[in-house]
């Protein structure tokens, strides 16, 4: 038995990596057609053998164990593809916003969705003035005093492991590829080796890849290409990560944090773990964002959202 037999069957399957490590997958429900592809390719005449049948029973499986935990979509060796995978039911997203601007908040989730009608996000953010959270709103009353206090109140109750969608209430999308950003989604949650994933590759990230990027492309086994990045660059931007990498960056900075403009250079100050492995998509996706108007346009801002404004 193996020492921990909760494992995914992927992970028989692939190196720490996401490297593939099986030259082929065959799949009890098409035994006999995947065994006449493998004899072909070894070169071999025999039939496989049938021992212990039992003329009685006809068992037909529909899907395997494993086609529930991977889409193999492509791949540069003999992969049967297989069916795309779709997220999980819900992901928590965390939002990064005060009471102040409850109204960019509202806005925020707004644009999520008319754009991407059955997003699978729950927002999560404090509040003690919003009127009842919709269903795609989570809040709380009991808000800690600090910036840095708030994120952490938030994911106290996560697991370092689960996936969360990170968003900063100062940006809110125009224009998403949903069915894209859905897929790439889902197979980095199911990638091994991968604890973040950012879906738009913009400003430094795209200007000055020598200093943001390592210079090797990883190739996951659903053929989506990733570039790693060397730090935090645009963390601000919304994306998906583990929880334990939002925790480790705002345990530690510091409790006072005079704006929301200084976390981008407080950031930097804090050492991102190696072990903590952020990508973003080597593909050029069409996704279109905008930076929410100047903080003192609040009022104009709150008009929009009741008129559904842009």
């Amino acid at each position: 038995m193996h020492s921990s037999p909760h494992r995914y069957q992927l992970d028989w399957f692939v190196d720490a990596n996401g490297n593939l490590l099986a030259d082929f997958i065959g799949k009890f429900e098409r035994l006999d057609e995947d065994w006449a592809f493998v004899a072909q390719k070894l070169g071999l005449e025999e039939k496989l053998p049938h021992r212990r049948e039992n003329p009685g029973r006809v068992i037909t499986l529909s899907i395997t164990l494993l086609e529930q935990e991977i889409s193999l979509q492509r791949s540069s060796k003999w992969i049967l593809s297989g069916s795309i995978m779709s997220l999980p039911d819900k992901i928590k997203a965390i939002v990064l916003t005060c009471d102040r601007w409850r109204a960019i908040t509202r806005h925020l989730i707004l644009k999520y969705e008319r754009l991407w009608p059955d997003h699978p996000f729950i927002f999560m953010f404090h509040t003690r003035s919003f009127a009842e959270p919709t269903p795609t709103e989570s809040s709380t009353t009991r808000r800690p005093r600090t910036l840095r206090g708030t994120i952490l109140h938030l994911l106290a109750d996560i697991d370092d492991e689960e996936w969360i969608y990170w968003c900063v209430d100062d940006k809110y999308p125009i224009q998403l590829p949903t069915d894209k950003v859905t897929s790439l989604i889902s197979h980095a949650m199911r990638s091994p080796g991968i604890d973040g994933l950012l879906f738009c590759r913009c400003r430094a990230l795209l200007s000055i890849p020598a200093l943001t990027l390592h210079p090797k492309k990883v190739k996951n086994l659903f053929g989506d290409v990733y570039l790693e990045r060397k730090g935090w660059w645009q963390i601000w931007i919304h994306q998906i990560m583990r929880a334990k990498v939002l925790r480790h960056l705002f345990k530690h900075l510091p409790d006072h944090i005079p704006s929301a403009k200084a976390m981008d250079d407080l950031k930097d100050d804090v050492p991102k773990l190696p072990e903590h492995r952020l990508f973003v998509t080597g593909e050029k996706l069409r996704s279109v964002w905008r930076k929410h108007p100047a903080r003192h346009d609040h009022a104009k801002l709150l008009r929009k959202y009741r008129g559904l404004g842009d």
